[in-house]
């Protein structure tokens, strides 16, 4: 079993604990997945078909959107600001915070699972 990971910064979860930072790789797929239609490397269909299994991905390490981006925020914080709360740790709490708590936002209508 992988144990997870202390986080104390916003978007910690309630108990401080990140499960997973696979929530950045499912994130980049996504955007890879919108570049390769855009660019008509892929059609629709395929490209729903990848995002879906993104998605998929995400369900099984995560329980909700809260943790989605609590795994996000830690992985881009690891993985460009060097371990440090910097520009992209400040970038990715500003998304969670938008997409958590804007009543227009994805998140706040469809449900994670």
């Amino acid at each position: 079993m992988q144990s997870s990971l202390p986080f104390r910064q916003p978007p910690a979860p309630a108990d401080g604990r990140v499960a997973s930072l696979v929530a950045l790789d499912h994130a980049h797929a996504v955007g890879l997945v919108r570049q390769g239609l855009g660019a008509r490397l892929c059609g629709p269909h395929q490209a729903e078909q990848a995002v879906r299994q993104a998605g998929a991905g995400a369900r099984e390490a995560y329980g909700s959107w809260e943790g989605f981006a609590a795994g996000y925020t830690l992985g881009r914080m690891l993985a460009f600001d060097n371990g440090a709360f910097g520009l992209e740790y400040d970038r990715a709490l500003h998304l969670h915070r938008v997409l958590t708590q804007d009543p227009s936002s994805p998140w706040r209508g469809l449900p994670f699972a």
